[in-house]
């Protein structure tokens, strides 16, 4: 490699493009009023879980190209394991998880909080607590123990606790861990400045090697969907699942994000109200109604992500304060057999504004409706209705080399499609 230093680097770069100042069209003028996804890259506190999420194994079955890249998902190899907090996960990495089987409510310093989930795994016991008022967070973390055989106490971990918002407002998540050392604990007392508020009892996971042992499913567009029962409280909750769960090839990892249009009707034939159970997942749904017989599930949408290794990078002159810039440059998605076009970009209110076209894929019933990037803070948002989205940099989130070259390098690596289907089954 030469030996050069910056300033003979920047001055090899090409300064020099060709751009022409347009005018807004009527359609990237329009608001994007509905079926908007919008996403917004933070960081922030994050519960670290320990539990292994099912990783399919995507088995080639001829040389053809599946609506989800260049290999047809046929199957799964992994045993599987499913639980309401963490839905579908791998059975041979987690075939030892002992779990609380139903949620249960204590009380704690007054307040009704409901003891959402606990795993054991690996010596660790993880204890979620929902809908805790913040202002105890620091007392629970402080005063909580567990008591098992001979009246011993074990206290929670001072290097957990982790928090996330609740949908009440002065609630939220939080997250905590006991080390419990060298013997299996499936059977302990919860205690609250040593007052004992619950008594609790942990069964090892039930470990399945077919879809159909799971809960009712269906196959469409290469794709398994199905959902299991169970009940939270005596209220009858589902969660669904699917075959395209952290799928990790050579050229992508792909997550269904959620379902996006469902239908839940009795043996009647008569709809069915039921909510999100805003469990975080994004893929749990509470009834509301005490409907207890079988559940006639049908999805005709969801929304698919995708992370692609190997994005080429799109480098784009920033333009002046208040320009906007067409630009008209294809990208090319080979991995998943899609494209989109970069039209313009601006620079308004401290913030670079990439703007894109997207395209309907007929053929697989199925669109780009987001492109992102995970490298950077920043947003982006899509409208599916009009293919059209755009990505959106803060100015003080440029790098050096993009400051000093005029340039910015552009990796949109975070594709969403909205993919259509038919996806009709049953569950208990």
């Amino acid at each position: 490699m030469d030996n050069k230093n910056i300033y003979e680097i920047l001055n090899e770069i090409d300064f020099t493009e060709t751009t022409e100042e347009v005018e807004l069209t009527d359609i990237e003028k329009k608001k994007l009023k509905k079926n908007v996804r919008r996403k917004i890259y933070k960081e922030k506190d994050i519960y670290k879980r320990i539990i292994s999420v099912a990783i399919i194994t995507l088995i080639i079955i001829s040389f053809g190209i599946s609506p989800w890249g260049k290999s047809v998902i046929a199957e799964i190899k992994e045993k599987l394991i499913f639980t309401p907090e963490h839905g579908l996960i791998d059975g041979d990495e987690n075939k030892n998880l002992y779990v609380l089987e139903e949620p249960k409510r204590v009380n704690i310093n007054g307040n009704e909080i409901l003891v959402k989930s606990i795993d054991n795994k690996d010596g660790y016991i993880y204890i979620h607590f929902e809908g805790v008022p913040w202002n105890e967070v620091e007392s629970i973390k402080n005063n909580t123990s567990m008591k098992i055989k001979n009246n011993k106490f074990i206290k929670i971990d001072k290097n957990s606790g982790d928090t996330a918002n609740s949908s009440d407002d002065g609630l939220c998540n939080l997250f905590v861990t006991f080390d419990e050392g060298h013997d299996l604990i499936t059977e302990f007392d919860l205690c609250y400045k040593e007052e004992n508020i619950g008594q609790f009892s942990l069964k090892k996971v039930d470990v399945k090697n077919r879809y159909d042992e799971i809960g009712g499913n269906a196959i469409d567009k290469d794709i398994v969907i199905g959902a299991t029962s169970y009940y939270i409280e005596g209220k009858r909750h589902f969660k669904t699942w699917t075959n395209i769960e952290n799928v990790d090839t050579d050229e992508y990892t792909m997550n269904m994000e959620r379902v996006e249009e469902i239908e839940v009707r009795d043996n009647e034939g008569n709809l069915l109200e039921i909510k999100g159970a805003e469990d975080g997942t994004g893929r749990g749904y509470e009834l509301l109604s005490d409907y207890k017989e079988w559940l006639n599930i049908t999805i005709k949408k969801i929304l698919v992500d995708y992370n692609i290794k190997n994005m080429p990078n799109l480098k784009i002159t920033i333009p002046k304060d208040g320009e906007l810039v067409e630009l008209n440059k294809e990208i090319t998605v080979d991995s998943i057999n899609e494209k989109v076009i970069a039209t313009s970009i601006e620079n308004r209110n401290n913030e670079i504004v990439i703007n894109f076209k997207f395209f309907k894929n007929e053929d697989k019933d199925r669109c780009i409706d987001m492109i992102s990037q995970t490298s950077r803070a920043g947003g982006s948002s899509g409208d599916r209705e009009l293919l059209i989205g755009n990505i959106n940099i803060d100015n003080d989130d440029l790098t050096i080399i993009e400051r000093l070259t005029g340039k910015i390098e552009l990796k949109a690596n975070k594709i969403g499609i909205t993919q259509d289907g038919n996806w009709e089954f049953k569950i208990e």
